[in-house]
């Protein structure tokens, strides 16, 4: 994946995220997956994308960040849980972070997994 991709991606999954909190104000019947899910992928994605594209020509950097990046997402749901910030706590938007942000991780550096060059 090219380096320009990725703030496209970033810019385009957290504008599509919004939406979908604006189209849900309007009490539109949305269904449950793409109320509560589908906003924390696109949140999720665009997050890693961000970091991926600030840390693209720095593999071990990148790494190291999309980790950090991944413990933030991870802590928010803990600070749900234990009730420091406002919100439901829930096992499957850890999950979704996690496969999502992972999902994005792994095509940005896909050239360096392959040892090819982008």
């Amino acid at each position: 994946m090219r380096k320009n991709m990725l703030i496209w991606i970033s810019f385009t999954s957290i504008s599509i995220g919004i939406l979908i909190y604006f189209l849900d104000s309007l009490n539109l019947g949305l269904p449950a997956v793409i109320r509560n899910y589908l906003p924390d992928a696109l949140w999720a994605i665009s997050f890693s994308a961000s970091i991926c594209w600030l840390w693209f020509d720095d593999f071990k950097l990148g790494t190291i960040w999309y980790f950090v990046c991944l413990g933030s997402m991870i802590s928010f749901e803990f600070l749900q849980y234990i009730q420091i910030i406002k919100g439901t706590s829930d096992f499957i938007d850890i999950i979704v972070y996690f496969f999502f942000s992972l999902t994005v991780y792994l095509l940005s550096y896909k050239t360096i997994f392959l040892k090819t060059k982008p």
